[in-house]
């Protein structure tokens, strides 16, 4: 007789001698409930007929554990009645699991915890995945600062072969930083260094949670941050940590061997024939003498690959930078070795479901057969999220195995496009209103936009559609009209405005300056003023002393105008752009040859420009520039195309300040007319919160002003104060500010649908 038994810490001893143990002609597999037998004497591997070892019956039993299916492994021999020696093998099933619970966690919920476990209902319970569940337990609470917490199991087999498990939490307290200490350092103050940190010592503005991996982190930016500044052999080392307070606080260590400080030397290229060394040398990002920074050398390759991609070396290219060291200098010599260029085999489109394939593919400038360029594959990219018609557009290639070619994919994933809205409202300006409205820029997925909106109530109608397509006739020129019918009760006077217009744009044909368009379009209104309130017929205006209702008359009429718009948009995102701008200069013309009774010309510029200068948040840029002038001798102009600042009306737009608000100062009595010329800036720090919600910090300043005598940077109107934007499916893009004017001596909210400032 000879027995063995296999618990989860080991395989006990067995207590015969080999010379025993076989051979056998038979194996028994006794116990295994839902265990195959098949598949237990495959595992067990003892052949028959053979002398079995003690060595090969052990790795046998422990190939068997190794299945975490049994708790309990022992090996009997006995003789059968034909003499026939027979090794049974008996087995003890783990349990299933029934429930998986847990206990004493409060700061972490029970659903999280499950997520980071490997065990789960309805499995067969082995003890190594059990311990291995209770350590990423213990590793999550680390990651939340709890560098102390304990997770210890408890297992209830009551009922035969079944087991459910409670995991008992002891989560101790949040470790905070208590002191950062940087020993070693001479080159650089202890200062410079902890400012490198993201775990510093607490305070109320700077609570950063404690974590194994955040101090390994820090550990590589000090490195990183040594290397970069000319300590290429520095090495940063971590003492344990300590923690006090019984394991609230942590004291991090850190200990730097410097090493001798470096510079750049002379740097070659070897192997380079299709990009000219003057090329590559331009692209480098440092120079002989700077101190050494293994970033700038890393740099310096990646724009070199980025030479080399965009002449379609994609798939066969490499660029090697080989150092050595003279003394404190180190020279750089790149080996660049050349293969063949990748060109385009096919290209696919993905993920498009409303959107028409064609509205996609002819904003890709790329064919097959061309060379693959890195650059013409960005542009692709974001010429197709310009659209606005994606969240999201990735691209993908893959090797065809012809050679160096490559197929193509682009997988873009839409978004919500249609929007409507509608709803009743009340308030002393307007009364009560009704508005319906229905816009799509992506109608049957033809990329043509079409726009209805209805007003009405007792002292505003307002009936507006429009429709543009940016490809007429399968060519890159744009068709668009509108037609509008427009009536306002307002406080002194009613004003009526019915006409509509059309426009015809095309992509510039030339390389410079690129992302730009270029419309024609021509307008063709008609201004009606009625039932003026006797203040007005009483009021003078104080600049040539003729009363206001008959300045509002003198602009009424019909305005026959044509104008010619540049449009040139280079951001990076249409929604939340990060870098890039966007500039409309527009210059109108009315009258003249084209009738009508209002004469004039007014050129307006409105630009932005976006950029990061630290991190995440973006700053936005951007001015407004605006004039009018008579188109004859006469000093006329018509009043209702002055200029009149205040609140969110896109291009006159001044926030803090009620619409229409900044006038010249002679008639901010009645904030009519404004001015003929115009100035307002705007700078705006843009950050994210949660997808979609950004926030922003903005402030602006501007005015207007009659004679150009006048025009001047000072007393400028300004206003400052934070606000949000996010987007609602169906409604759109979604703003509210709040601003304080600095004139008005107010806060106000401003609330902004469909269009952004």
């Amino acid at each position: 007789m000879l027995a063995g038994l296999f618990m989860a810490g080991g395989l006990l001893a067995m207590a015969v001698d080999a010379a025993a143990l076989g051979p056998f002609q038979q194996i028994v597999v006794e116990g295994n409930r839902t265990a195959d037998t098949k598949l237990v004497l495959r595992t067990l591997n003892v052949p028959l007929g053979e002398p079995v070892s003690r060595r090969r019956l052990q790795a046998g039993a422990r190939a068997l554990h190794n299945l975490g299916v049994f708790s309990d492994i022992s090996f009997v021999s006995s003789a059968q009645p034909d003499s026939a020696a027979c090794l049974i093998v008996r087995l003890a099933e783990n349990p299933r699991l029934t429930a998986v619970d847990f206990l004493g966690n409060e700061k972490i919920g029970t659903e999280d915890l499950k997520g980071k476990i490997l065990i789960r209902s309805g499995q067969i319970l082995s003890r190594p995945r059990l311990w291995e569940s209770c350590r990423a337990v213990e590793r999550a609470y680390v990651d939340e600062g709890y560098a102390k917490a304990l997770c210890l199991p408890a297992v209830d087999a009551s009922v035969p072969g079944e087991a459910a498990v409670t995991l008992q939490l002891e989560e101790g307290p949040r470790v905070k930083i208590s002191r950062v200490e940087v020993a070693g350092n001479a080159a650089f103050s202890d200062k410079t260094l902890r400012g490198k940190l993201s775990l510093k010592k607490n305070s109320l503005f700077r609570r950063k949670r404690y974590t194994a991996d955040r101090v390994q982190e820090d550990r590589q930016k000090l490195e990183d941050f040594y290397r970069n500044h000319g300590y290429r052999d520095a090495v940063v080392t971590l003492e344990e940590t300590e923690f006090l307070e019984e394991g609230r606080a942590a004291v991090l260590s850190y200990v730097v061997a410097e090493g001798r400080p470096y510079v750049f030397g002379p740097r070659t290229w070897r192997g380079n024939e299709s990009v000219a060394t003057t090329a590559l040398e331009q692209a480098a990002k440092f120079v002989p003498g700077d101190p050494f920074s293994q970033e700038k050398l890393e740099q310096t390759t990646g724009e070199a690959y980025a030479l080399y991609t965009d002449r379609g070396y994609l798939l066969e290219i490499s660029i090697i930078p080989e150092t050595s060291l003279s003394g404190d200098t180190v020279r750089v010599e790149y080996e660049v070795t050349e293969g063949r260029q990748s060109h385009v085999r096919e290209i696919a489109i993905r993920g498009n479901r409303s959107t028409k394939e064609r509205v996609i593919r002819r904003e890709v400038l790329l064919y097959p057969g061309d060379l693959l360029r890195r650059s013409a594959l960005l542009r692709a990219q974001r010429d197709i999220f310009a659209l606005g018609f994606f969240e999201d557009v990735q691209m993908d290639y893959e090797p065809t195995g012809e050679g160096t070619d490559v197929d193509l994919t682009f997988r873009v994933k839409e978004r919500s496009s249609g929007q409507a809205g509608g709803g009743i409202g009340y308030s002393g300006e307007t009364g009560l209103t009704g508005t319906l409205e229905l816009r799509h820029p992506n109608i049957f997925g033809t990329g043509q936009s079409v726009s209805l909106f209805l007003e009405r109530g007792g002292k505003r109608e307002n009936y507006e559609i429009s429709y543009q397509n940016p490809w007429m006739l399968g060519t890159p020129i744009s068709f668009g009209f509108d037609v509008f019918n427009t009536r306002r009760e307002r406080d002194l006077y009613t004003e009526t405005r019915r006409g509509g217009g059309v426009s015809l744009g095309r992509v510039w044909p030339y390389r410079f300056p690129d992302y730009t368009r270029v419309y024609v379009g021509y307008n063709l209104e008609d201004f009606e003023f009625s039932n003026f309130d006797r203040s007005l017929e009483e009021t003078e205006s104080s600049t040539d002393g003729v009363p206001i209702a008959e300045r509002l008359r003198e602009s009424a009429g019909v305005i026959s105008s044509t104008y010619l718009l540049v449009s040139r948009n280079s951001t990076d995102n249409p929604f939340y752009p990060t870098f890039g701008a966007k500039t409309l200069a527009r210059f109108e013309l009315a009258g003249g040859a084209l009738g009508g009774q209002q004469h004039y010309i007014k050129p307006t510029l409105d630009h932005r420009i976006y950029f990061r200068p630290f991190w995440k948040p973006v700053l936005m840029l951007r001015w407004r520039l605006g004039w009018l002038a008579p188109l004859s001798g006469k000093d006329a102009v018509p009043s209702t195309e002055t200029f009149r600042l205040g609140g969110t009306r896109v291009f006159e737009s001044l926030r803090g300040y009620d619409d229409y608000d900044i006038v010249p100062a002679e008639n901010a009595a009645v904030r009519f007319p404004g001015g003929r010329s115009m100035f307002a800036f705007t700078s705006e720090v843009q950050f994210p919160i949660v997808h979609p919600l950004h926030g922003l910090f903005f402030f602006e300043a501007g005015d207007t002003w009659r004679h150009r005598s006048e025009i001047g940077l000072t007393g400028l109107r300004a206003a400052f104060g934070p606000g949000l934007r996010f987007e609602i499916p169906m409604l759109g893009p979604i703003g509210l500010d709040y601003a304080y004017g600095t004139a008005a001596r107010d806060w106000r909210f401003h609330f902004i649908i469909g269009t952004s400032l």
